[in-house]
């Protein structure tokens, strides 16, 4: 129930990613989760709600418990979008 005190939920490595991957949150509209416990090195699973797409958190590798959601009217729109980046 809560993944803060669950002995099975990893931790990210060293502070450096803790701050890293905090950065990647600002500006964002944070659905559910989004704590963050440095001295832990805790972040909590985060689900970020249209993010830009320019952003660094939709530029950069995450590698942390962070999932950006797109919205899209159409499946011929998101796969447009898909086919169209870079990566």
């Amino acid at each position: 129930a809560d993944p803060a005190q669950s002995p099975d939920y990893g931790r990210i490595i060293n502070d450096t990613h803790v701050d890293r991957l905090s950065a990647l949150l600002k500006n964002c509209s944070i659905v559910v989760g989004g704590q963050i416990d440095r001295n832990n090195r805790y972040i909590a699973p985060t689900i970020i709600d249209n993010p830009n797409v320019d952003s660094p958190l939709m530029q950069e590798e995450i590698f942390g418990p962070l999932l950006p959601v797109l919205s899209y009217d159409t499946i011929g729109q998101a796969i447009s979008f898909i086919q169209n980046q870079p990566k």
